[in-house]
């Protein structure tokens, strides 16, 4: 189709409408694009001595020349500013105007750039007209230490013109030095003093480490009883198979002000992903979840959805969201639940060898305490010691774990051989209102008893079927169904991941084992506001399930590469 034919799809007044709408586009990211182009200079003068394409001079800020790590430091600089200028930052706005005062001293008084002292000027000036764009905040405690930093750094630029020789103008040497610091890119040389070149590197160091801290987003500043009721809302209103994960750590539950919905959000570097979908009356939870994504922009956060139904993803893209299918949830009725049916035969003929294997499965409703046998408890704990040690990396988030000390409501099935030792064992938990119960975590003993999980989990399944359950869900099954050559782009990339990670995460081994039991297989997505914040919740859950910080996230995989002891 050509431009023209394309174009006339699109009425008239709105095609009126869009050299203005490029114009204030051009106008508004104008600044952050000049910032990273003197980064760019910057870069050229630390690879070169030099700018040999000479954007410097059509700059506010950019070096002629100066020593790499001079213009390394001007570089990052630049580039962080910049970075918090797209992102709307307000400590952004700041400092961008600083790096345009700081210009017009340099460029214009000291060193008598005029097109680069106008172009300072008009920086500021665009800064100026569009301050009311930039909302979003910076943390409290990083924007105070940050403004400690600059104020450290200026006064360390300043304080150097003291050790410049009598004779000299010292109060000029002081504001070309400040407007030095400011102006981020010109090198400052005073001849035969190190001493004032090494400050102003260190006062060029320091506003570096400033422009790192701003930003950084905006944490949970609730009151902790404000934390607390909601706490009690999610406890109220909550269900489904997630609802054990959404009440611990790291997830913090988000309520309204009347208190008929919530939703649970763990956050980690600059994301903010809600597990599962809003638990309470539907219209309160996505009026909430739409509060909450607004905030979020404020706060500098990137609002991900994790694991959410068909039917929320659905609504969610009615409302401008992007849903991406992650896998899918295996979900079965107990009470329907029949494993004489012939679909069902390969389940049935693995219980049935596990029982000639002389496996036999306690019911404990009441958790470990009600195994009774003190030495079955000592041989869950050990019997979960030897999994964890060659599982891989240990995970979290919505990954069970197991703890003899939690008090958590759970029921047990333990697989026994003969002479009393564990052979399996699973966990299970209520999932809130909906009367539901969930598939928490599942352990066998390597080279044991095939077929002792199975036989754990069927008389789990008719227990609760004895109590009138109706859902029992076991789990997600990570990137299963997702199509190499069919679907949206994004799943297609998803699917051919996961082959990639097959040998580290056997998901398809996870989703087999599953489909055994001959449950009803339910889409899970993961729901984004915009396609481009795909790589960013990618990393956010990776980091959760993997501890979340940082260092943690390190002694996960190391302690997934260590050699079983």
């Amino acid at each position: 189709m050509k431009a023209g034919a394309a174009a006339s799809f699109i009425p008239r007044e709105r095609r009126a409408e869009v050299p203005g709408r490029l114009l204030r586009g051009l106008i508004i990211w104008g600044p952050a694009i000049v910032l990273i182009l003197c980064s760019a200079s910057a870069d050229l003068v630390a690879v070169f001595g030099g700018d040999p394409l000479g954007i410097w001079q059509v700059l506010p800020a950019g070096p002629v020349a100066g020593d790499w790590l001079s213009a390394e430091l001007s570089s990052v600089a630049f580039l962080l500013i910049g970075i918090a200028l797209l992102r709307r930052k307000r400590a952004g706005f700041w400092l961008g105007l600083a790096v345009a005062g700081g210009a017009l001293i340099v460029q214009g008084a000291s060193l008598d750039h005029p097109v680069a002292a106008l172009a300072a000027g008009l920086l500021a000036v665009v800064l100026l007209v569009t301050r009311d764009q930039y909302e979003v905040g910076t943390s409290r405690r990083m924007a105070l230490l940050a403004a400690g930093l600059i104020a450290a750094g200026s006064l360390l630029a300043a304080g150097a013109a003291v050790l410049i020789p009598s004779g000299t103008n010292i109060v000029g040497m002081g504001a070309d030095a400040v407007g030095a610091l400011l102006d981020l890119a010109t090198p400052f040389a005073v001849p035969g003093m190190a001493t004032v070149g090494a400050a102003l590197v260190l006062a060029r160091v320091v506003y570096v480490a400033a422009t790192v801290l701003v930003l950084d987003p905006v944490g949970d500043e609730r009151r902790p009883e404000t934390i607390a009721t909601a706490r009690a809302a999610l406890r109220r209103l909550g269900a489904g198979s997630l609802l054990p994960y959404q009440l611990g750590p790291p997830c913090v539950p988000v309520a309204d002000e009347a208190g008929t919905a919530v939703i649970s959000v763990a956050s980690v570097g600059r994301a903010a992903v809600v597990l599962g979908d809003p638990a309470g009356e539907p219209d309160a939870g996505f009026g909430l979840l739409d509060d909450w994504a607004r905030r979020c922009g404020r706060r500098d956060l990137v609002p991900v959805i994790y694991q959410a139904s068909a039917a929320c993803a659905e609504r969610l893209r009615a409302g401008g969201w992007h849903a991406i299918n992650v896998g899918r949830e295996a979900v079965l009725d107990p009470m329907t639940f029949d494993i004489a049916a012939p679909a069902l035969a390969n389940l049935r003929h693995t219980v049935t060898r596990s029982r000639r294997g002389g496996v036999q499965v306690l019911w404990s409703p009441t958790g470990i305490e009600g195994v009774g046998d003190p030495r079955i408890a000592a041989g869950l704990a050990g019997l979960d010691g030897a999994w964890r040690r060659r599982a891989g990396p240990r995970l979290g988030f919505t990954v069970g774990r197991f703890d003899p000390l939690d008090q958590r409501e759970c029921a047990v099935a333990v697989a026994i051989a003969a002479g009393r030792e564990p052979e399996a064992f699973v966990v299970l938990r209520p999932t809130g209102v909906d009367g539901g119960w969930m598939l928490d975590l599942m352990r066998r003993r390597r080279e044991g008893v095939p077929g002792a999980v199975e036989a754990c989990l069927i008389t789990a399944i008719e227990q609760l079927a004895a109590i009138g359950v109706r859902r029992l869900s076991l789990g997600l099954a990570p990137l299963a169904g997702l199509d190499v050559h069919k679907g949206p782009p994004a799943e297609r990339a998803l699917a051919r991941g996961a082959r990639l990670v097959q040998p580290l995460y056997d998901h398809e081994g996870l989703a087999f084992f599953k489909n055994k039991f001959g449950p009803t297989w339910e889409p899970r997505y993961l729901v984004l506001h915009h396609w481009w914040d795909l790589p960013a919740a990618a990393l956010a859950l990776l980091r959760l399930h993997l501890g979340g910080s940082w260092p943690r996230v390190i002694t996960s995989v190391l302690a997934g590469l260590a050699p079983a002891r």
